[in-house]
């Protein structure tokens, strides 16, 4: 495995101050090695995906597409239907 560099480092650290204040909770981590967060409910559908290095990042995105991307857009596509909850003017 590849050394990380003190700047990859920091951008790792930042990475996961900011998934851990804004993106909650944790939909799946394993062996501390990749996580994916996200709102279950997907209220707000964003998601933070990311591994330890490029490998399993890359196994993240998969995970990712296969187990939570269909619901994932589902939920997306709603709420562009109807921005801010807000009903249709009939």
């Amino acid at each position: 495995m590849l050394e990380l560099t003190d700047e990859q480092r920091e951008i790792q650290r930042v990475c996961r101050e900011f998934a851990a204040r804004e993106i909650r909770p944790v939909s799946l981590a394993v062996d501390e090695r990749y996580y994916l967060q996200m709102d279950p409910d997907l209220d707000e559908p964003r998601a933070s995906i990311w591994g330890m290095d490029n490998a399993t990042t890359q196994i993240a995105v998969s995970v990712f597409l296969d187990r939570f991307l269909p619901r994932f857009l589902e939920h997306s596509a709603a709420s562009l239907s109807n921005p801010g909850g807000l009903d249709d003017p009939d």
